[in-house]
């Protein structure tokens, strides 16, 4: 039982840790410099202390083992119960990467992001709020996003005092194009009261949602593009999240690939997550439309 002995380990040696109060001694001869992710030679993994308004972020690399390092993090702050957590990461440079702010201006305490990157080529980023509720840190999961983590802490990007975390929406990739054609709305996110929520409807958006539609829509009309559909898709997404679908669906529809080999996604007659659906429910499309308002429902953008 691999993991509870990892677990039964790492909570002696932290139990240890704090009440001895040795994390304090660890902090103190953390390396501070920048970057924010443990950086040092593989061979002589160090401790690494991110520091911000009075939030401590210590990173304690263990050993590397077949798998990689684990890596045991600690956040502290005053009057607060330290939280600490363990990430199994291949190489120091993929995390924990580590970014300090508030998720809204009336907090009491900043909060910590940690990202870490499990390698690959186009994934993955696990992304976890470390913040105060009730008292005590606690550990939000905001998701695993494609791609690199964002070099700094959300911010507020619609003027109403929250943190917006802006991402992609991932469900777009190899769904009407390859990887490479593939175009993925923008999708933001709130953290609040302990809940991730999606606020990409929200009018405080609605300009970054028109310059990436402009885009996508001269993507989509580039006929030299085979791979064109992924722009379309995406396109039309964006204009059902400002009211237009209708109107969008008729913009594109000169412009979409109707070739055998452009790829269109399989649909469900029953209720089962994207990619699941069992064989004798599914259906197969035959037209670029058909396929997108299916898809569209299925994601959330129309009703």
């Amino acid at each position: 039982m691999p993991h509870l002995a990892t677990a039964l380990r790492t909570t002696l040696m932290m139990g240890s840790l704090l009440a001895l109060g040795l994390t304090s001694s660890l902090a103190a001869r953390a390396t501070t410099d920048q970057p924010d992710a443990l950086t040092a030679a593989e061979d002589k993994p160090a401790p690494r202390l991110i520091s911000q308004d009075g939030l401590e972020v210590l990173l304690y690399p263990l050993d590397r083992g077949e798998d990689g390092f684990k890596v045991i993090t600690v956040v502290r702050a005053d009057g607060l119960k330290p939280f600490v957590t363990e990430t199994d990461t291949y190489r120091l440079t993929f995390g924990p990467h580590v970014s300090i702010g508030k998720l809204s201006k009336t907090d009491a305490y900043p909060s910590a992001m940690l990202q870490t990157f499990t390698g690959g080529a186009h994934c993955c980023t696990v992304v976890t709020i470390v913040t105060a509720r009730a008292g005590q840190l606690q550990a939000i999961e905001v998701g695993t996003f494609d791609g690199g983590p964002p070099d700094t802490f959300p911010t507020d990007l619609d003027g109403d005092g929250i943190a917006d975390f802006r991402l992609r929406d991932d469900r777009f990739l190899y769904v009407f194009a390859s990887y490479a054609g593939s175009w993925a709305p923008p999708r933001f996110l709130n953290v609040t009261d302990g809940q991730v929520a999606d606020v990409s409807a929200r009018p405080g958006f609605r300009k970054q949602m028109e310059s990436f539609a402009a885009d996508a829509k001269a993507a989509c009309a580039d006929l030299d593009n085979s791979e064109r559909n992924g722009a379309c898709a995406a396109y039309v997404a964006v204009q059902a999240r400002l009211g237009s679908f209708a109107q969008a669906m008729e913009t594109v529809t000169p412009f979409v690939n109707r070739s055998e080999d452009a790829p269109l996604p399989t649909g469900c007659r029953v209720d089962a997550p994207l990619g699941g659906c069992p064989e004798n429910q599914e259906i197969r499309f035959t037209r670029f439309e058909e396929a997108l308002q299916w898809f569209l429902t299925r994601t959330g953008y129309i009703g």
